[in-house]
């Protein structure tokens, strides 16, 4: 007969990993309640995951531009924000999200990628 896995023992794998909980649960079940154990089954199956999802495509997004007066001359800025699934590019988070980076990008003046990313907005 398995082994009964107490909330606690489930709140504190979690705690300590991240897994959502039913994860956590299966984990603990298949390692008959060894935490360390459990812990290894959910980081092998985070990588397999991970591999899964490797090949997809963020095909999906917004792309934004704002054109800015700066002492007499047009500047303009632009940005494409992508992501796996139109569900998450019309979400309220990700268009804030999007015109944020957007703001950052003329604030700092980001011409690329990189710049974008280093900018402190």
């Amino acid at each position: 007969m398995a082994k009964k896995i107490s909330l606690d023992l489930i709140k504190k794998v979690r705690s300590d990993t991240g897994a959502g909980m039913v994860d956590v649960k299966k984990a603990l079940e298949e390692a008959e309640g060894d935490v360390d154990r459990a812990k290894e089954i959910l980081r092998e199956k985070g990588v397999q995951a991970a591999g899964k999802r490797e090949g997809r495509k963020a095909q999906e997004g917004l792309a934004l531009a704002k054109i800015v007066d700066e002492g007499g001359k047009t500047v303009g800025s632009a940005i494409e924000l992508n992501t796996e699934t139109d569900f998450v590019a019309k979400t309220p988070q990700f268009v804030a999200y999007a015109e944020r980076l957007l703001d950052i990008a003329v604030e700092t003046k980001a011409s690329d990628r990189v710049q974008l990313l280093e900018a402190k907005g």
